[in-house]
């Protein structure tokens, strides 16, 4: 229902991590009242739009938040000499990257790399 109006027009892709796969699916009532539930919302986000999408203030207030946000995280993610000696300092990065609990690797050999100004890179 979140959706802007024009995005769902009756489709809807689902894409659902492993883990909640059982949780959701593995009984033929959880399946059904999942299933239902999206079918619902695919149908009222198709048919009920919010209107939001025509009210150009609306859209006004959400490009300037949205072009704020962005000029926040980079300045202190790229503008922040020491950003990357802190993140390693203050969080479990480098212990969390080396254990082995999900179907993919923290670090994959050549994926997205986050580069900081002075040459040192965390995987995302």
């Amino acid at each position: 229902m979140a959706q802007p109006g024009h995005s769902i027009n009756g489709r809807i892709k689902i894409t659902e991590q492993g883990e909640v796969l059982a949780s959701k699916y593995s009984l033929p009532e959880l399946a059904l009242y999942n299933l239902e539930t999206i079918t619902t919302a695919v149908i009222q986000a198709s048919l009920l739009r919010t209107g939001f999408d025509n009210i150009q203030s609306w859209n006004e207030i959400m490009e300037e938040l949205s072009a704020r946000s962005r000029q926040h995280y980079r300045a202190l993610i790229y503008e922040q000499p020491d950003f990357i000696d802190f993140f390693h300092q203050v969080t479990p990065i480098d212990e969390i990257s080396q254990l082995q609990i999900s179907s993919r690797p923290a670090r994959r050999q050549g994926g997205k790399r986050f580069k900081h100004p002075k040459g040192d890179s965390l995987g995302i």
